[in-house]
């Protein structure tokens, strides 16, 4: 029997990016969230940084789990911090498309340049779906773009007329600009799959592999050509990855 699943998805999106694997990998129960302020979650990014999501997330698993929590670019970012508040909550993570630091610092070269990320800001802050407009592309490099996982994604997200929680994007944006987990990373205990596209444009490849030579238990999946999104783009491979790293694990240390 699998474990329990848990899934949480990237920034300005929602659930129904993790749909198809988790149909796949999920074969007992699974929890596939929505971040505040996203898709149909009925609270808002209402603070700076990323408790709220953080918040939201440990109150959702209640008395579940542990779980293996499977997170995609903001969504691994807020499994990152919730792991390292509570251990053992996690049987294991799959890091997707992810950095423990959004912005490049100076003792940290593998992000968006600060000037990029304030342009987004102000893109946000003015006109919130023109910017996810021009956003949602950039997950995919260009050859990507004619893949069919490219094209669903694009038109579950662009082009659509219903109004967005603009106010919980720039909040969830600004978390990512700010929030810098390098020193949460000793404090995380479960075993880690990070799975990171060799030409990410959106988290560059080098940020995974930060996090694979400094989180304890992990190990690293390079997915050559690969943007931002490979478990969309490539799927037979992701999920290749996935049961490879679940057979390694000690399973029975992750039933209920």
């Amino acid at each position: 029997m699998r474990p329990a699943f848990l899934f949480l998805h990237g920034w300005a999106c929602d659930s129904r990016v993790w749909d198809d694997a988790a149909r796949e990998l999920a074969r007992g129960p699974a929890l596939n969230l929505d971040l505040p302020g996203h898709g149909r979650a009925a609270t808002p990014w209402s603070a700076p940084g990323l408790e709220p999501a953080v918040r939201e997330l440990l109150g959702s698993t209640g008395a579940g789990g542990p779980f293996v929590a499977v997170g995609w670019s903001l969504g691994a970012k807020v499994l990152i911090e919730a792991a390292a508040r509570e251990p053992a909550r996690f049987a294991a993570l799959v890091l997707v498309g992810a950095s423990p630091c959004f912005t490049r610092r100076r003792d940290f070269p593998w992000g968006q340049s600060a000037a990029l990320v304030r342009r987004m800001i102000r893109d946000v802050e003015r006109d919130p779906a023109a910017a996810l407009e021009r956003f949602y592309p950039l997950c995919f490099t260009g050859e990507e773009l004619a893949s069919d996982g490219a094209r669903r994604f694009l038109s579950l997200y662009t082009g659509r007329k219903d109004r967005r929680d603009g106010a919980s994007m720039l909040a969830a944006l600004r978390a990512l600009d700010t929030a810098d987990l390098r020193r949460r990373l000793a404090a995380v205990e479960a075993p880690t799959l990070v799975v990171h596209g060799a030409c990410d444009g959106v988290c560059p490849v080098g940020a995974g592999r930060f996090l694979a030579e400094r989180l304890r238990r992990a190990e690293l999946a390079e997915i050559e050509g690969a943007g931002h999104a490979p478990f969309l783009t490539r799927p037979k491979e992701f999920m290749e990855i996935m049961n490879k790293f679940l057979q390694h694990l000690d399973m029975t240390g992750l039933r209920q």
